[in-house]
C-alpha cells in the first residue's frame, strides 16, 4: 500500500457524477456559510454558517463516504489481500480532507476553528451513519431532529451544545458506523435487500452507472429479489373484493401493483404501523423521561414540525407513485400491454379516465389528509403569513407533482431521469429549508427574509415547470390511441 493507492480509492468506490454532485453541494453550502460568517454581527448568529456547512457535510458522508462500503464488500468477496485496510485508510483520509476544507475556510472568515471542526465532523459522521444503518432505523433518524428540537427545552437540554458534548455524539456515531460496516462486510448475503440492509446498498446500481440512476433508491420497484428479501409479515396482501368488469378502476390498481394495490385491512395496518411505530416510540420515551410535560408537549408542537412531516410525506407519496409509473411504462416491462385487455377498457376515452383515477386518486387521497392536518394546525397555532405561504407552496407543488408526471408518462413524453431526480431533490431540499426559515427569521431578519424569498421563488419556478410538463403530457395523452404504450 502506498500514497497513490490511497488517493485512487474514491475513484474506484464512486463514479464521477456522484463526486461532482458531492462537490457541488458542499461548495454551495460553503459559499453560503462563509458569506453568512463574514456578515453576521450578533453572537446568537455565530454558529449559523457552521451549521449550514455541516448540513453539506451530511451529504458528503451519505453520497461520497458511505459508498466505500460497497467497495469493501466487493474486495472481500473477491478475497483481495490487504484491501480492507486500504479502503478504510482511504476513507479516513478523504473524510479528513472534506472536514478540514470548510473548517479552515470558516475559521479564516472569523469563526472558532475548534467549534466549526466539531460541527463538520458530526455532520459527516451523521451522513455516514445514515447510509450504513439498516433502513428500518431511518424513519426514527428522519424524525429525530424535529422531535429533539421540540422537546429540548422541556427536557432541559442546553440550547447550544458544548464542544465536548458534540465530540461525544461524534464518537457514538463513529462507533455505530464501525459496527454497521463490520456487520455488512461479514454478512453471508451482503448484497441482499430488505429493511435490515443499509441504505447505501440501494445506491449500488447508481455507483456503477451514475448518480442520476435514481430509480434504484426506491423500495417500490417490486422486483422478485426485493420481494423475496422482505419478511413474510411485510408482504402486501391484495384485496380482490369488488374487482372485475364492474369496477375497472380497482382492477387497474391491482394490475399496476405496488403502492396502488388495494390491500386487506390487516396488511395495510401492518405497513402503517411500520411508519407510526417510531413516532409512538419516541413520544413514549419523552413521557418516560418527563411525564409531567407530555400534555404540554402535545399542545406546544410547532407549526414548522407539522409542515415538515406533511411536506415530506406528500413528496414521498408523489415520488413513489411516479417511480412506479415510470417502471410500468418502461420498454423493459412486457406486462403493460396486457392491461389493455382488461374488461370494459375498449372505449378510448373511458380507458384514459379509468387509468387516471386508478393512478392518481390513492396518492391524492392521502395528500388531502396531510393538507387537512396542516389546516387544523394553522387554526390552532395561528401561524404567521410566512409559514402559511411556504407550507401552502410546498403542498401545492407536492400535489401537482403526481398528475404532471403521470400525464407526461401516459402521454409518451416523460422527462429524462436526471431531470426527475433533480426536481425531486430540489423539492425535498426546499421542504427541509422551509421549516428552518421561521427559526432563522427569529434570529436574523435579514437572513430569514433572504432565505424565505429565495425558497418561495424556487417553489414558483418548480410549479411553473410542473404545469408546463403536465400540459405537454396531456396533449401527448390525447394524441395516443390508448395509454398502454411503453415509452
Amino acid at each position: 500500500m502506498n500514497a497513490a493507492t490511497l488517493v485512487m480509492v474514491p475513484l474506484r468506490a464512486t463514479v464521477s457524477s456522484t463526486r461532482w454532485i458531492t462537490m457541488l453541494v458542499l461548495s454551495l453550502m460553503l459559499v453560503i456559510s462563509v458569506a453568512l460568517q463574514l456578515t453576521q454581527t450578533l453572537p446568537k448568529t455565530a454558529l449559523i454558517g457552521a451549521v449550514i456547512a455541516g448540513y453539506g457535510e451530511f451529504f458528503v458522508g451519505l453520497l461520497f463516504v458511505a459508498p466505500f462500503l460497497l467497495m469493501a464488500i466487493d474486495t472481500r468477496q473477491l478475497r483481495i489481500p490487504r484491501s480492507q485496510s486500504t479502503i478504510v485508510l482511504g476513507m479516513m483520509l478523504y473524510s479528513a480532507l472534506w472536514i478540514a476544507v470548510p473548517s479552515i475556510a470558516l475559521a479564516l472568515a472569523g469563526a472558532d476553528f475548534v467549534t466549526v471542526l466539531t460541527i463538520q465532523t458530526v455532520g459527516l459522521l451523521f451522513g455516514l451513519t445514515f447510509g450504513l444503518l439498516p433502513r428500518v432505523f431511518l424513519i426514527v433518524a428522519g424524525f429525530s431532529p424535529s422531535f429533539l428540537g421540540l422537546v429540548h427545552i422541556q427536557l432541559h437540554y442546553p440550547g447550544k451544545p458544548t464542544v465536548l458534548l458534540l465530540w461525544l455524539v461524534a464518537s457514538v456515531l463513529a462507533l455505530i458506523s464501525a459496527l454497521c460496516w463490520r456487520r455488512q462486510v461479514r454478512s453471508i448475503d451482503p448484497y441482499g435487500e430488505g429493511f435490515n440492509k443499509p441504505l447505501v446498498l440501494r445506491s449500488r446500481t447508481g455507483n456503477r452507472t451514475g448518480f442520476m440512476n435514481w430509480n434504484d433508491w426506491t423500495t417500490m420497484s417490486g422486483n422478485s429479489r426485493q420481494i423475496r428479501s422482505q419478511p413474510q409479515w411485510m408482504l402486501a396482501i391484495a384485496n380482490l373484493r369488488d374487482t372485475g368488469p364492474q369496477n375497472p378502476v380497482r382492477s387497474l390498481r391491482v394490475g399496476l401493483g405496488g403502492w396502488m394495490l388495494p390491500k386487506t385491512w390487516q396488511s395495510a395496518s401492518r405497513q402503517w404501523m411500520l411508519v407510526l411505530a417510531p413516532i409512538i416510540l419516541m413520544m413514549g420515551l419523552v413521557y418516560l423521561r418527563a411525564p409531567g410535560i407530555t400534555p404540554a408537549l402535545f399542545h406546544a408542537i410547532a407549526f414548522s414540525a407539522v409542515v415538515w412531516i406533511a411536506g415530506f410525506g406528500s413528496m414521498v407519496l408523489s415520488l413513489t407513485t411516479i417511480v412506479l409509473l415510470q417502471q410500468r411504462w418502461s420498454r423493459t416491462n412486457a406486462e403493460l400491454p396486457f392491461l389493455a385487455l382488461l374488461p370494459r377498457l375498449s372505449d378510448r376515452r373511458e380507458v384514459k379516465k379509468y387509468l387516471l383515477r386508478a393512478s392518481l386518486l390513492p396518492t391524492l387521497f392521502w395528500q388531502a389528509l396531510l393538507i387537512a392536518l396542516l389546516v387544523a394546525t394553522l387554526f390552532v397555532k395561528q401561524a404567521s403569513a410566512l409559514d402559511l405561504a411556504i407550507a401552502a407552496l410546498a403542498e401545492i407543488v407536492a400535489v401537482a407533482f403526481t398528475p404532471a408526471f403521470a400525464f407526461a408518462i401516459f402521454g409518451g413524453r416523460p422527462p429524462a431521469q436526471w431531470v426527475t431526480g433533480l426536481v425531486a431533490g430540489v423539492s425535498f431540499a426546499l421542504v427541509g429549508c422551509g421549516t428552518a426559515a421561521s427559526s432563522i427569521l427569529d434570529i436574523s431578519r435579514t437572513y430569514g427574509a433572504i432565505m424565505a424569498v429565495s425558497i418561495i421563488a424556487i417553489w414558483f419556478a418548480l410549479l411553473a415547470f410542473l404545469i408546463g410538463l403536465g400540459l405537454r403530457g396531456w396533449r401527448g395523452l390525447q394524441a395516443r390511441p390508448h395509454p398502454f404504450l411503453a415509452n
